[in-house]
């Protein structure tokens, strides 16, 4: 491995914005065989890192957890609270498979999808407090919630994030 401390360089449009951009050292594009006529790299951001490949990046299930756990803490400190009840987009499902879809592999998606769900959700449990019921019609409705709170009723919940307004 070798490391470079680089300087992130930016440009502004005559509208304001600014386009971030950074030099890599040429020695590093040619060992990639980027050149001229083959410039196209794959880019992922995960885990707070960015990752510059000339290929597909083989999918690492401890840094896709990590990404995980960092949206599921993020969700957490924006809205106190994820809901995890039927008949919803169950947002640890949803988060997983995002993240996952960047990945072009199809088998090893489905193959990681539920383990990584199955992880996402046991993080949940052990991190957050949890308050659930089943509906007459069978549903299951229940949430995630931070834990300097407390709730005896789902209601209690909903009225208190104003969920259902």
């Amino acid at each position: 491995m070798e490391k470079r401390r680089l300087k992130m360089i930016f440009n502004k449009s005559k509208q304001g914005t600014l386009s971030p951009r950074i030099t890599i050292p040429s020695s590093w594009t040619r060992e990639l065989h980027i050149n001229e006529d083959e410039r196209e790299v794959n880019v992922y951001f995960i885990n707070n890192q960015i990752i510059i490949a000339k290929e597909e990046v083989k999918m690492n299930k401890d840094l896709v957890m990590a990404e995980i756990k960092n949206e599921i803490k993020k969700e957490m400190e924006e809205k106190k609270y994820i809901c995890d009840s039927d008949n919803t987009d169950r947002f640890v499902d949803k988060l997983v498979m995002n993240i996952l879809e960047n990945f072009s592999n199809q088998e090893e998606i489905e193959e990681c999808a539920a383990e990584l769900i199955e992880k996402a959700n046991k993080f949940l449990e052990e991190n957050y407090k949890r308050i659930g019921t089943v509906a007459n019609n069978g549903d299951y409705i229940g949430y995630y919630y931070v834990n300097n709170c407390h709730f005896e009723t789902i209601e209690e919940l909903e009225k208190f994030f104003r969920i259902s307004e």
